[in-house]
């Protein structure tokens, strides 16, 4: 190709100009256009109509514009230049780059639309990103390689109570209120800072928890934190760190009031010794306060909640109306308070109280049940304690009035006996055997003096008699007692004595004598007409810690159910018929071993006999008492 501007006409180089991505224009120093590449025609959509025109006639919009200037810029000074325009002809930006010829320039231009885009799509993203950084409510802190602070957002001068030059600046680095302290409150080495941490190890550092102090508000703050890393392509070492973090100050000051408030209802649950739980119906899970645990014994890390083993640790006699509860509730019924009985894993028995309250939605449906548990173990047992105080005190208020009673009835009938025995006793003296008055007078006579022994009994049951106690010996009034028994006790019946020499005790040899010979007669009754034995021991034992006698008569008679026991005590309580016994036997004993401060236990079942235990104490050592004991009577 030959042309004025004396481009040679070499083909290889004609080649390289079509081949190349820009757009090649040779402009003469006419400024007539000398060539123009397929891709330049292409791009001015207007083939290769240009060349051999005025570039100012062809193109006239280019005069007054950029690539102009370039362009005489080029033709003049004879220097490469360059200009980038856009250019409404072609609704497009273009680059271009002239380049001064012997005889011209020579331009290479391009579409530069994607790189405009793009352009502007980064500088639209780093407007976002930079708003983003203005408005973002958590705090972000640039730091370079060596971990000073090079930028921060607003939201971090806020948190931290500090601008960007005091951020940057080291001046509060002496003040230990200013340096960081973990989630425990220990003080944070600077080494183990997350964005240090993350400039050493090149990691991200995820959810670090800070108390850093806050100079305007004067106080520390929590923050949550991450550090994250910044890599330039090909290098394994961090550039640049940011750190992300939030003020969990309120968070944290929540979750430790619930937490105080959560440890203050376990402390008082379990002073109460009241537990909490509840069940959600939608998804049949349980929830179980501490105290819940401890009510049953069990441990919260391995214990797994359900109703099946809840209800294995019922008792089985309490199973039935315990799930039946559980089940009313599914239905919308409020189960009732109810106690039943658990079996805890160390074997114990415990009493649980219940009571529910149901949990609805928004809709008013069942969703759940909130109920709570009370163990009333020792609340049941102080109960039945104060019962049965109340039923030993029912009793002995019986026994005081049937002693005032008895008192009454032995005056009178004592008054009424003496000058019946009395003048029995003159008649007897008056007539002489055989006759038929004196056997009358004498059946009068006994008639009177066992009457006179039952006034006796009734007397030292009301206590209305008096003796002088003494030291005696309790074996020997046991000897004594059962020489004369042995007599009127049938041959079927033996009489067992296992007796030893213990010290002698305080108290009314006769009256103890009445006790033996009530307890061998009872004995005998139960045995009856059948062959039986009545075994009788005496040896030391104590009340508490003081030592005392222990007299146990056992006999292998009819015995007694729990009913007849609970009432053996009772005065004129008898299961004997009619005219064979006053009901005054045991309680006459209790009187008398209770006046020796001494204790009675009776043990006894049907058909396998009745033993009386009794213990009194031993005389303290130190000159014997007065050793005659006077009965006397208030009558």
């Amino acid at each position: 190709m030959t042309n004025s501007v004396g481009l040679p006409p070499d083909l290889d180089a004609l080649t390289i100009l079509e081949s190349t991505t820009d757009c090649v224009c040779v402009i003469d120093r006419d400024w007539r256009i000398a060539y123009m590449s397929r891709r330049a025609s292409v791009e001015t959509a207007r083939g290769r109509e240009f060349v051999g025109l005025v570039l100012w006639e062809a193109l006239p919009e280019i005069g007054a514009s950029a690539f102009g200037r370039a362009y005489r810029q080029a033709m003049a000074e004879g220097v490469p230049t360059e200009a980038e325009e856009f250019y409404p002809p072609l609704d497009a930006w273009f680059s271009a780059n002239a380049y001064p010829l012997p005889d011209g320039i020579m331009v290479f231009f391009r579409n530069i639309n994607a790189r405009k885009q793009s352009e502007a799509a980064l500088r639209a993203s780093e407007e976002r990103f930079r708003e983003l950084f203005r408005t973002l409510n958590q705090g972000i802190v640039f730091h370079d390689r060596h971990g000073n602070i090079i930028d921060a957002n607003p939201a971090a001068g806020h948190i931290l109570g500090l601008s960007l030059d005091e951020l940057r600046s080291s001046r509060h680095s002496g003040d230990r209120r200013w340096r960081a302290v973990d989630g425990e409150g220990r003080e944070l080495p600077p080494a183990k800072h997350p964005s240090v941490m993350a400039l050493s190890t090149g990691r991200t550092q995820h959810d670090c928890v800070l108390g850093i102090f806050n100079p305007l508000l004067d106080e520390r703050r929590w923050l949550l934190v991450d550090a994250i890393p910044q890599f330039r392509l090909g290098e394994a070492t961090p550039y640049q760190v940011y750190t992300l973090f939030s003020d969990r100050t309120d968070q944290r000051r929540a979750e430790i009031a619930l937490r105080e408030s959560e440890a203050h209802l376990s402390r008082a649950q379990r002073v109460a010794a009241i537990g909490s739980g509840e069940i959600d119906f939608s998804n049949g899970s349980w929830k179980w306060s501490d105290e819940t645990y401890r009510i049953y014994g069990l441990d919260k890390a391995t214990f797994v909640i359900s109703a099946e083993s809840i209800a294995a640790m019922v008792h089985v006699e309490d199973r039935e109306y315990f799930g039946a509860s559980v089940e009313a509730a599914r239905r919308g019924i409020t189960p009732p308070t109810i106690e039943y009985r658990i079996a805890r894993p160390d074997g114990q028995i415990r009493t649980v109280a219940r009571e529910c309250e149901l949990t609805r939605d928004e809709s008013g449906a069942v969703i759940g049940v909130i109920a709570t548990t009370r163990d009333v173990t020792e609340l049941r047992a102080a109960q039945r304690q104060r019962e049965e105080l109340q039923e030993q005190l029912l009793h002995a208020q019986r026994l005081d009035a049937l002693g005032t009673l008895a008192g009454g009835i032995a005056h009178d009938l004592n008054n009424t006996l003496v000058p019946i025995i009395a003048l029995a006793c003159l008649g007897r003296d008056a007539t002489r055997a055989g006759e038929p008055l004196h056997a009358d007078l004498l059946t009068i006579l006994q008639a009177g003096l066992r009457a006179q022994e039952l006034v006796q009994k009734i007397l030292a049951f009301s206590r209305k008699e008096t003796a002088e106690p003494a030291l005696f010996a309790l074996a020997s009034v046991l000897r004594e007692a059962l020489g004369m028994l042995r007599a009127g006790v049938p041959s079927s019946i033996c009489i067992d004595e296992s007796l030893a020499d213990i010290p002698p005790i305080h108290g009314d040899p006769g009256q103890i004598h009445q006790v033996i010979v009530n307890l061998i007669t009872n004995s005998a009754q139960a045995i009856g007409p059948r062959p039986g034995t009545i075994t009788v021991t005496l040896d030391l034992a104590a009340i508490g810690a003081a030592p005392a006698a222990q007299l146990a008569i056992t006999d292998t008679g009819c015995g007694m159910d729990e009913a007849t026991l609970s009432r053996a005590l009772e005065p004129f309580f008898t299961t004997k018929g009619v005219g064979e016994g006053t009901g005054l036997g045991l309680s006459v004993v209790h009187g008398i071993v209770a006046s020796h401060h001494g204790t009675m236990q009776i043990q006894s079942r049907t058909g396998q006999g009745t033993s009386v235990t009794i213990r009194l104490p031993l005389a303290p050592p130190g000159p014997e008492p007065a050793a005659a004991v006077e009965r006397k009577s208030n009558e």
